[in-house]
């Protein structure tokens, strides 16, 4: 018989050692929550009403941001969890669509990095009076030439008594093409409510490029903002620089389809464009694009700091020629990205299992029923505690490539290390006739190496940004499949739309517990019954849709971010696909836990773990994306 297994192995971090309290020395500080209102031409922001958290991170010692820290945000009232990115100086922060019920739960905040860890409970926004939203200037304009620019606005009719009376003064901001606040300037309080107009002072505009201007309404009880955006052009600032060289073969334009994932890697149906320029010029380089009217900034990668590149949902009025400009000083390059034009998308791969080998594991998968499109197939590496890209192919490349109809990929001796977790993405791939990508898939997978397995292989799932496992695997009816998903107290299970029900769950032994807490609904009751290890349990006749199981020894320490942690055998009642999901119930552990010495090494567990406690057995989540972009 074949069986899905979903497997999970105590997980502890090998190589960061992770240490938080006293000894450590990270720390968050100066901690935000507050509501933003954003409106005009922004580019690259998300627009409309939103929600920003974040903080500042800080290592003590240097007083720099930990080059290596993970951020994540907990919202206590809706159990998402988000990660917070990093940008100017020591922040990281997080922006989504505001939402009442965002708004009313606090955030527990958590930075795990070789530093250390911290951890800060961030009050919540609220929905009382003076929360928002405030009203936006509007009619903004930039005019003149030189560095000394005048923004020019029309403001809202009902100041200063909008938002309950909870707004104070007027700000003016000014950022490049790489996000550089090159200009920020709160103007006085009470006076600057009538204000239309401002010049920008000496120093606002530092060089040539595309610059966004903006004006934000501020109130301060709590804070609150709104922000209007234009962006301009600015050709006769720049002095001295040097001519930028682009290799073309560094040039993309292409449509890339990217499935659920864990490292911060934008999901979704996304226009990516990008180019690399000289190491000596990067520094002082800045790119932008356009088409129909429509502008893109291509920022710095940070990772890749010869790279500029940005990321746009697919759009096609955006698949035609891009017209590029990129700045140094006085000179300017010009050039132009061919056109993508009706490009379809290719389908991801499904399937995915692992067969274990120690460090040299192999991952296989199905490639999708129309294979036509594909090109070349490249295997990409994540770690998924620091979201690094991982150099995995031929003379260090990012990728290694291998045959357009691969269906497995053995990794070589030297790459993967014991008890850390990866993400490796499959990325199908098809080129235009001078052998530049058109489009893409990349379906992301989600293991830690087995080091002590006998080769039984294990379908993997995906993992999303919100910690759930979601599975694509074909499935015969009583037939068993191992399944492999995160520290946890229990799990939910639930299949797709339109999947066969589950008929049995067969659970391992956890650390010397061997019962569990079992719960479904069999169509008129929830039940809740013992679940014993190591023994399968059928459901009532017809099977069910969604379980759970509860009561996993928190002191066990099983990580919810280890897909290899929980092995458990389903079967199904019909042939059909899995397309469900297995979703990690977990609490919040603000401590750590030292292990005795299993080998050469002490253990040290990574930090204490954000995570999901969820109190409803049979609840369907929605799942949520995450709009960063990345090449």
């Amino acid at each position: 018989m074949k069986q899905l297994l979903l497997r999970s192995t105590l997980s502890f971090s090998l190589c960061m050692g992770v240490i938080s309290g006293a000894d450590a020395s990270v720390v968050i500080e100066d901690a935000f929550n507050f509501r933003e209102l954003r409106s005009g031409q922004a580019v690259n922001v998300a627009p409309g009403d939103r929600l920003i958290f974040g903080g500042n991170i800080r290592d003590t010692d240097t007083g720099a941001r930990p080059a290596d820290a993970i951020a994540t945000a907990r919202n206590s009232n809706t159990n998402q969890v988000f990660a917070l990115n990093p940008f100017e100086s020591l922040g990281f922060s997080a922006n989504v669509a505001y939402s009442p019920e965002l708004a009313e739960g606090d955030w527990q905040v958590t930075v795990v990095s070789d530093k250390g860890t911290d951890f800060f409970n961030l009050p919540a926004l609220g929905t009382g009076p003076g929360t928002g939203p405030v009203p936006n200037v509007s009619n903004l304009t930039v005019s003149g030439s030189g560095p000394n620019r005048t923004l020019n606005w029309d403001l809202p009719a009902n100041l200063p008594a909008a938002n309950d009376g909870n707004v104070d003064r007027l700000r003016i901001r000014v950022q490049d093409s790489n996000f550089n606040t090159t200009l920020d300037q709160q103007l006085p309080a009470g006076s600057s409510l009538s204000t239309t107009s401002f010049t920008l002072p000496d120093g606002a505009i530092p060089h040539n490029g595309v610059f966004q201007a903006q004006v934000l309404v501020e109130g301060s009880d709590p804070f609150n903002r709104s922000r209007t955006y234009e962006n301009f052009s600015v050709t006769d600032v720049g002095t001295g620089g040097s001519p930028v060289v682009i290799d073309p073969s560094t040039v993309f334009n292409f449509r890339d389809l990217r499935g659920p994932n864990s490292v911060n890697f934008g999901s979704g149906d996304i226009i990516g464009l990008g180019l690399s320029v000289d190491a000596s010029l990067a520094g002082n380089t800045f790119v932008d694009a356009e088409q129909n009217g429509q502008r893109a900034l291509l920022s710095r990668a940070t990772d890749i700091p010869t790279q500029f590149s940005t990321s746009l949902p697919y759009d096609p009025s955006l698949t035609g020629q891009w017209n590029v400009t990129a700045s140094n000083g006085a000179f300017s390059t010009n050039l132009v990205f061919r056109p993508i034009d009706d490009v379809g998308t290719i389908d991801f791969v499904n399937n995915v299992s692992l067969t274990p080998n120690g460090l040299t594991p192999t991952i296989n998968w199905t490639l999708p029923a129309d294979t036509s499109e594909i090109d070349v197939i490249q295997i990409g590496l994540f770690n998924d505690a620091t979201n690094a890209r991982i150099r995995i192919g031929d003379g260090g490349a990012l990728f290694q490539r291998i045959d357009k109809s691969a269906t497995s990929f053995t990794f070589p001796n030297g790459v993967l290390e014991e008890g850390e977790r990866y993400v490796a993405r499959v990325i199908l791939t098809n080129l235009d006739d001078n052998g530049f990508e058109l489009s893409r898939s990349i379906q992301f997978i989600n293991f830690t190496p087995f080091m002590d397995d006998t080769g039984t292989e294990v379908f993997l799932p995906t993992v999303d940004s919100q910690g759930v496992f979601n599975f694509d695997i074909d499935v015969a009816a009583n037939v068993p499949i191992l399944i492999d998903p995160f520290v946890a107290i229990g799990y939910e299970y639930e299949t797709g739309a339109g999947d066969p029900n589950f008929q049995s769950i067969l659970v391992p032994e956890v650390g010397g517990d061997d019962s569990f807490i079992l719960r479904f609904f069999d169509g008129m009751d929830e039940v809740e019954t013992v679940l014993l290890a190591n023994e399968q349990f059928f459901f009532p006749l017809g099977g069910v849709s969604a379980f759970t199981i509860l009561g996993i020894d928190p002191d066990v320490g099983l990580d919810p971010a280890d897909v290899t942690a929980f092995v458990s055998q389903l079967t199904f009642v019909a042939d059909g696909t899995f397309t469900g999901s297995m979703t990690p119930i977990t609490i919040f552990v603000p401590d750590q836990m030292a292990l005795s010495e299993p080998s050469a090494a002490l253990l040290v567990l990574a930090g204490a773990f954000l995570i999901l406690f969820r109190r409803t057995a049979l609840r369907r989540d929605k799942k949520c994306g995450n709009a960063t972009a990345r090449t």
